[in-house]
């Protein structure tokens, strides 16, 4: 009988490096990279070191941000997703507004696991208070819809 190599993964089974993986897509590492590439112009055989990571129906992030970072593009415009971010180590504010003329709301992240959820109608940006780490998901709102958003990472965020 012979043996199976233990360090070889079954088929169906995905692992690497969040930050290794995420770096050329502003630190996502799950998502839509089938049109993130096609964006980019990047051949479609690109596609075969992403594997299990593709998908259109979640994008997850993983963020690395040193103190005193704030979101270099400004702030995020509505998308048509929903969206979690929750502190892994650090402290980081994310701050929300429903239109440019409404007031903006802070939401401090100061221990391991806390959280803050928004929906589509909400524009964001944030800031790092510490050197933090941020894991970030966004999902479709209704079955079948697109997250296709306007700072999705095929270039820079």
């Amino acid at each position: 009988m012979t043996q199976a190599d233990p360090s070889a993964l079954p088929p169906g089974v995905s692992r690497g490096n969040a930050a290794v993986d995420g770096a050329p897509f502003n630190g996502w590492f799950v998502g839509d990279f089938t049109r993130w590439l096609a964006e980019r112009g990047t051949s479609p055989s690109a596609l075969a070191s992403v594997g299990l990571r593709d998908t259109p129906v979640l994008e997850v992030k993983w963020g690395i941000h040193p103190a005193g970072q704030p979101r270099p593009a400004g702030w995020a415009t509505r998308t048509p997703a929903v969206g979690v971010s929750v502190l892994v180590a650090g402290e980081f504010v994310v701050v929300f507004r429903e239109d440019a003329r409404a007031p903006e709301r802070e939401v401090r992240l100061c221990e391991q696991g806390d959280y803050v959820v928004w929906g589509p109608a909400v524009e964001h940006r944030w800031y790092a208070v510490r050197d933090s780490i941020i894991l970030t998901v966004r999902w479709a709102t209704a079955h079948g819809a697109s997250i296709a958003t306007s700072d999705a990472p095929p270039e820079s965020e």
